[in-house]
């Protein structure tokens, strides 16, 4: 007879058998069978397993069915009411070999049922297959419950939904939604979340998801509605190949919703302000090509106001294509340096004109190797003031009279041209141009034909020259002309200005319609050279065609006179 309880083997960390059997024999051969690897303790009642099951846990019952005092399906059921027995596996061992035995051991729960007399090889194999997915149940069931994770199953053929509760929130059906019929996500969910359900499905049915994921509001067991996250994929299919369950865990959100919710309502109220000073608002997925923006946004750009989102791809091709460049890389630093992005640039209206705007942003979320996950900014429109700058620069750097560039720009055009002398070896000309008896015409036929004559002067002279040149107005009736990209040998150089000057002094010898009245005014023409000196002042330049211009006039008016 075998001892009322024997506990070989003293390694404490291996998985744990109870061998129930009232024939000493099979408790040996089960023994010298599995105790290398497993700590075996043996009993040969049911009632002594019980007595065992009360202060140890056991990761495996091998159970005899035919046994005195109790059988081996009242032990089983004993066992079941144990709070530490819990989904321990059983395997009957019995000399039983019927349908019925076999079929209500299956009932009561046990994993395997296996017919004496067994080989032993089989019995280890598949002792050791039934524990290792015992491991690997308890290592989900503890990765579940670190996560806070319950576990869902979800027949798409009945739509009846299974929800195992052990780790997660503890869910309850909705009050008065159910009856006879097999419980569906609409007994848990929020009416208002269905939609949600049934868009996550659809999505991942029809492969634009990789699983399903779906974030809903469902009635936990204290009766209140608690965000829920909501993730599975499909395990099984049917005969057609389609879906036929799906199957995932779903954890409580409630406080990360919370807190998006609070950001959602934070950025409609900025949202709100911005609408109302009337700046731009963009948000932008970085992995995508879609940025959505508020109203403002589209009234700025003349787009439709109901259309918040547009290709990022669009967007930029409304950037001026002189300005993309300076764009793109500031962008650029942005997403890959950190840096904030600050742009003024133009945008095409979509009446075809640009607007000056003023872009601002950064990056407000990384992923875990840094790289830009999503990026905010705004968008000012800024014509206004641009348009007022350009006016300054206008008045401070071109003669308010005739437009053309005065003394301020003129004396920059020629130090930018001395340098570029100097880098590609060439040389330039400076006119200085007096329009003769002015005073006479503007004492005799008043200021305003005198101003109508400068005008004509300045048009006359641009129409003479190439865009690289420069024609500018020092005051008065005084004009200068630079010429640019002329030969560094000065002869030739000479000969190309001389040419030019006295096409200047064809056109200006024209008669001039004044109003009413046609007069007559010629020009006093002084030319010199300059090459890539700098260390030549830009007025020492001047002040030599000046000189020569008044040899001009001394010789008579109406001439060209050359100083080196």
């Amino acid at each position: 007879m075998a001892e009322a309880l024997v506990i070989h083997g003293g390694v404490t960390d291996r998985p744990s058998i109870l061998v129930v059997d009232d024939t000493p024999a099979i408790l040996q051969l089960l023994q010298v069978l599995l105790c290398d690897d497993y700590a075996i303790v043996t009993v040969d009642s049911g009632l002594r397993a019980v007595e065992a099951f009360a202060g140890k846990t056991f990761d495996l019952v091998l159970l005899d069915l035919l046994m005195p005092e109790i059988d081996g399906f009242e032990t089983l059921k004993r066992l079941k009411q144990l709070p530490n027995f819990a989904s321990t596996p059983v395997i009957f061992l019995t000399a039983m070999d019927d349908l019925a035995s076999e079929r209500c051991a299956l009932e009561l729960g046990a994993d395997e049922y296996i017919v004496k007399p067994f080989k032993p090889t089989l019995v280890r194999l598949r002792i050791d297959n039934l524990l290792q997915r015992v491991h690997l149940q308890r290592q989900l069931e503890m990765a579940l419950a670190s996560a806070d994770k319950g576990l869902w199953e979800w027949d798409l053929r009945s739509g009846r939904v299974s929800i195992d509760a052990r780790w997660g929130e503890h869910l309850r059906l909705v009050p008065n939604q159910t009856s006879g019929d097999p419980v569906r996500w609409k007994d848990y969910c929020h009416p208002g979340c269905m939609t949600v359900i049934d868009e996550a499905k659809a999505a991942y049915l029809a492969g634009r998801l990789p699983a399903f994921d779906a974030d809903v509001q469902l009635l936990n067991a204290d009766g209140q509605w608690v965000w829920v996250n909501l993730y599975g994929k499909a395990v099984m299919t049917s005969a057609e190949g389609d879906f036929a369950r799906l199957t995932g865990t779903y954890r409580n959100i409630e406080r990360r919703k919370q807190v998006e919710i609070a950001l959602q309502k934070s950025e409609e109220r900025f949202r709100f302000v911005m609408d109302a000073t009337g700046e731009g608002i963009w948000d932008w997925q970085v992995s995508s090509d879609l940025l959505a923006h508020n109203a403002s946004f589209s009234r700025i750009l003349g787009m439709a106001e109901g259309n918040l989102e547009h290709a990022v791809s669009f967007i930029q091709s409304l950037i001026h294509p002189d300005d993309l460049a300076s764009v793109m890389g500031c962008m650029a630093a942005c997403l890959d340096e950190g840096m904030d992005f600050v742009s003024e640039h133009r945008m095409r209206h979509v009446d075809g004109h640009y607007v000056w705007v003023a872009e601002r942003g950064r990056v407000v979320e990384r992923g875990d190797a840094g790289q830009p996950l999503r990026a905010v900014g705004s968008l000012r429109d800024i014509s206004e003031r641009k348009a007022i700058e350009a006016e300054y620069k206008r008045l401070a750097l071109y003669d308010a009279l005739t437009g053309l560039p005065n003394r301020r720009l003129l004396v920059d055009r020629l130090r930018q041209a001395i340098i570029q002398n100097r880098r590609n070896k060439e040389c330039g000309v400076l006119m200085f141009i007096d329009m003769d008896r002015f005073k006479q015409i503007n004492d005799t036929f008043g200021h305003e034909s005198g101003d109508m004559l400068l005008i004509e002067v300045g048009r006359r002279l641009s129409s003479c020259m190439r865009e690289t040149d420069t024609v500018a107005r020092l005051g008065g009736d005084e004009f200068i002309v630079m010429l640019t990209e002329l030969p560094d040998e000065r002869r030739v150089a000479r000969y190309d200005a001389e040419r030019v000057g006295n096409k200047i002094l064809d056109v200006l010898n024209q008669p001039y319609q004044l109003g009413g009245n046609v007069c007559e005014s010629t020009p006093s023409i002084g030319l010199t050279l300059f090459g890539g000196d700098a260390t030549e002042p830009v007025e020492a330049i001047i002040k030599r065609a000046d000189g020569a211009m008044y040899e001009a006039k001394m010789a008579g008016r109406n001439r060209l006179r050359f100083v080196t």
